[in-house]
């Protein structure tokens, strides 16, 4: 069963860019050597500055990207599991349980969210237009723990390239929570009809369709991928020297299963919804 992966603790709950979406300095972060998010490694201060973590109640469920310094990215799932007044949005953060910490230079920053706009055609059950946008009730501090990420042109697939996976999810599939740290993994991208053939070749086979507003990552003898509490997420690509943002971490099949990879909601996709959601809403 496609399940999305959102922090299941949360399942007893019924670039200065002021003024456009994205600016020239976007996107900048040292590029990240050939590396849980499951069978990855630990990030390290202002390695992924656009990470986001989506909290309720001061716990963390799911994962956003940075866009600029009033909106975030997030998939729909996330942004509608509980309602906009419970929403938490924290960036800047690497340990999420010792906030302001001294070995923490520049402190993280909080926010409340002042309008959350979910995809028109999102469907929880499928998964489908997995995508959101949330303004936060201020501006963000940019600084070298948070920037926002670069958002991809309209025809680019990124297949064949490495797509690094980051937040506080789950570091196997059987763990009982988050993890505290954010880490980070890199699994190839792949074309929509290699990642339906992959799927056909689990045991037991399993029919997918993969969407094309999907895209898919990961190895097919797994052991590495996003897991619950990463949903939301960012999936980014270095190219031409910035970090764009490939995908946001939708579903899949358990975590880090052979021939299971990664579904995420492929922005490319979207380009024009979100700048057209953000232009209407300044």
């Amino acid at each position: 069963m496609l399940i999305n992966r959102l922090n299941t603790c949360l399942t007893v709950f019924t670039a200065i860019c002021f003024s456009t979406v994205q600016s020239q300095f976007c996107g900048r972060a040292p590029p990240i050597a050939q590396a849980r998010v499951v069978g990855g490694q630990r990030a390290f201060f202002g390695q992924i500055p656009w990470q986001v973590s989506i909290q309720a109640f001061g716990t963390h469920f799911c994962g956003g990207a940075i866009l600029n310094d009033r909106w975030i990215i997030t998939a729909a799932h996330c942004a509608t599991a509980v309602s906009r007044g419970q929403l938490q949005l924290v960036v800047g953060a690497l340990d999420i349980t010792k906030f302001d910490s001294f070995l923490q230079m520049i402190p993280e920053q909080r926010f409340n969210a002042d309008l959350v706009i979910a995809h028109e055609s999102f469907n929880r059950r499928q998964l489908l237009f997995d995508i959101a946008l949330i303004r936060l009730d201020r501006r963000i501090n940019f600084n070298g723990q948070s920037q926002p990420v670069c958002l991809p042109q309209q025809d680019e697939d990124f297949v064949g390239q490495m797509g690094l996976v980051s937040g506080w999810g789950k570091l196997s599939e059987n763990d009982a929570g988050s993890s505290a740290t954010m880490n980070f993994v890199q699994l190839p991208v792949m074309t929509n009809r290699e990642c339906q053939m992959m799927f056909s070749n689990r045991d037991p086979p399993q029919k997918v369709i993969i969407r094309n507003e999907w895209i898919c990552a990961g190895f097919r003898e797994g052991g590495r991928d996003a897991c619950q509490g990463d949903s939301g997420g960012p999936m980014t690509v270095f190219q031409n020297g910035v970090w764009e943002l490939g995908g946001i971490v939708s579903g899949g099949f358990g975590c880090a299963r052979a021939n299971s990879p990664g579904i995420f909601t492929r922005v490319a996709s979207f380009v024009s919804w979100i700048n057209q959601k953000i232009a209407a809403n300044p």
